[in-house]
């Protein structure tokens, strides 16, 4: 997971969630480079905070959803494909 597809703190994940995301995926790619695990206690940490963030993104999702962003046509055809005539 690159820092790039991590989300930005917001309502569902804070920003001390994704620094320490940021700290653990660090550690758990030296490990398995290393052909090691991490320890138990931080390994079932990376997966809560994980699991927390796949959940952030489904309610990031039906907040948008609420605020009709998924209804809005023009949205949606602007990111369209020109059409090829056929």
């Amino acid at each position: 997971m690159s820092d790039q597809e991590l989300s930005r703190p917001d309502k569902f994940v804070t920003a001390e969630q994704i620094a320490r995301l940021r700290e653990l995926m660090d550690k758990w790619r030296a490990a398995r480079d290393s052909g090691q695990r991490l320890p138990q206690d931080e390994q079932s940490e990376l997966e809560a905070i994980i699991q927390a963030e796949l959940q952030g993104t489904i309610e990031r999702g039906k907040d948008m959803a609420d605020r009709g962003m998924f209804e809005n046509r023009e949205c949606l055809e602007s990111k369209a494909p020109p059409s090829t005539g056929r």
